[in-house]
């Protein structure tokens, strides 16, 4: 939570670089922001080695967890057309509490659906990429 404020803003608050396309949250603090994903990124690694081994979670529990995980691409990829999409053709104000449980919950079931076909694609273009480019052989000596 410190990180953000230990790593003092940059000018123009992305290195003088104004995307003059973007919205305003679109042209942010970049050494800030890398900043706080290597601190994410350190707290990930270091909760896996500490966490690793000391617990192993039921089936049925591991399946949930992995399509949990399995979400964060398309959930990624999707969110914001879709909630620009959805708060553009909302009958209700785009303020409104309809409106934003109508977005949440379409953003939820639109990545819930699509998360099966990222895996399926990803499965695809793997096994193409190992058609394509097979491993060297080793020479025998």
């Amino acid at each position: 939570l410190a990180v953000p404020h230990l790593v003092p803003p940059s000018p123009g608050m992305n290195f003088g670089i104004h995307f003059p396309w973007a919205r305003a949250e679109l042209n942010r603090n970049v050494a800030q922001d890398y900043a706080v994903g290597l601190a994410f990124a350190v707290h990930m690694v270091a909760s896996y080695k500490l966490f690793a081994g000391t617990w192993e979670a039921p089936a049925g529990v591991a399946r949930t967890l992995r399509f949990l995980g399995a979400m964060t691409f398309p959930l990624y990829a999707m969110h914001r057309p879709m909630m620009f999409f959805l708060v553009a053709v909302s009958p209700w104000p785009a303020s409104s509490a309809a409106t934003m449980v109508l977005t949440t919950l379409a953003v939820a079931a639109g990545v819930a659906v699509m998360t099966p076909v990222c895996d399926w694609l990803k499965d695809v273009l793997r096994s193409g990429l190992k058609r394509a480019l097979p491993p060297p052989r080793l020479r025998s000596s």
